[in-house]
Parts: structure tokens; sequence; C-alpha cells
């Protein structure tokens, strides 16, 4: 191995022990569940495409917006939601006590099946995890999680 080679390689390894992953930095101690974080509290995204596309998104601030958009005819959805601090911090707080953020998926997808993405940033959860439309029911922590996060998106009759 050249010099070049070796210079390369601890550059390399230099690199990748640098920063860590959200999920797995250490929390700031002064910091409380309703730590204002930059960015949305929560972030649901999936596009099928024989269904459509779906977001949903809510700021820390609690205002929230639900879209879908089907691909052929059919009625689009586009509202607002107001969410509470309380509801967002026991998103944080079940993301964290079932080791949410450390979700991987862990198969192939079935043909058409969605792969929906979850991003929560609230108190010391700071993570995005994508699984296969399947996995998220099959899953405990990510059926729990998301299903709370569901919930959130209900538009007050």
């Amino acid at each position: 191995m050249t010099f070049m080679h070796r210079w390369m390689m601890t550059a390399l390894v230099l690199a990748a022990c640098g920063e860590q992953p959200p999920s797995k930095r250490p929390s700031d101690s002064n910091s409380s569940a309703t730590t204002i974080a930059s960015g949305p509290a929560i972030r649901w995204g999936v596009s099928q495409g024989l269904w459509g596309t779906e977001t949903f998104e809510v700021g820390q601030d609690g205002r929230g917006h639900y879209r879908f958009q089907p691909v052929g005819p059919g009625e689009t959805k586009d509202y607002e939601v107001q969410v509470s601090a309380a509801q967002l911090d026991a998103i944080g707080k079940e993301a964290e006590a079932s080791s949410f953020c450390d979700e991987k998926s862990s198969r192939l997808g079935i043909p058409d099946e969605g792969k929906p993405s979850l991003s929560i940033q609230r108190g010391s959860v700071h993570c995005e995890v994508t699984l296969w439309d399947g996995e998220w029911a099959e899953r405990k922590g990510p059926k729990q999680v998301s299903g709370m996060v569901f919930a959130l998106r209900k538009r007050e009759r």
C-alpha cells in the first residue's frame, strides 16, 4: 500500500468517525420535552404510484397541514389542524420509549407497496424512519407512534 493510499484511508476513517447521526446524539441536559427545535415536530410522507401522495406536517408551534392528492379521479384532501404541545410531547416520549429511531426496514417491498417516512423532532428525539407500508403495522413501536400521528391528522368537525 502506497503512502497516498494510507493517507486516503486515514482521511476516510477520520471523516467516518466525525459527527454522530441525530438519533444517537446525546440530548442537552438542560432541554425539556417542550424545547422548541427548528423545523417541523412531525413530518409524514408517502407517495405510491397507484393511489397517490400523502403528506402531513406539524410545526413545533402545533400548526399542522394534511394533504392527500390521488393519482386519478378522486377528491384531494387539503386542510389545516391544530395540535397541542402535550400531544406532540407524548409522541416524542413514545418514540423514545419504544426505540422508534432505531427502526430499520428489514425486507424487500411488495409490488405496489408504498414506503412511508416519519420524521420526529421533539424533545430529545430527532430522527427519520422509513419502512415499507406493511412494516408499520407489523412492528409494535412504529405501529404505536404512527397511530398517534394519524390521530392528529383528524380534522375537527
